[in-house]
């Protein structure tokens, strides 16, 4: 599973500290159900498919499931440091 989430990241963060975090946070600690709810809660938000999400995308995304977030909490979301 782990490989396979690696090789699948939709999103591109192929940095090594970033497949790191995932694995400890996403595979280690999920059901492979949620894990695959995930893959598919990015694919509803990733509106013009080209596996990245933009701001607007995650935004739109988030205020479809009931999560009101203001524009600085999204831009960080989308940050790498948050992450870190």
């Amino acid at each position: 599973m782990k490989e396979a989430l690696a090789q699948d990241l939709p999103w591109k963060m192929k940095e090594p500290r970033v497949l790191e975090i995932l694995q400890a946070v996403v595979v280690d600690n999920l059901p492979d159900e949620q894990v695959d709810h995930m893959k598919e809660l990015f694919d509803m938000m990733d509106t013009n498919k080209n596996g990245d999400l933009t701001f607007e995308e995650l935004k739109h995304g988030l205020h479809k499931y009931g999560q009101q977030v203001a524009d600085p909490d999204v831009q960080m979301l989308m940050s790498h440091d948050f992450l870190y």
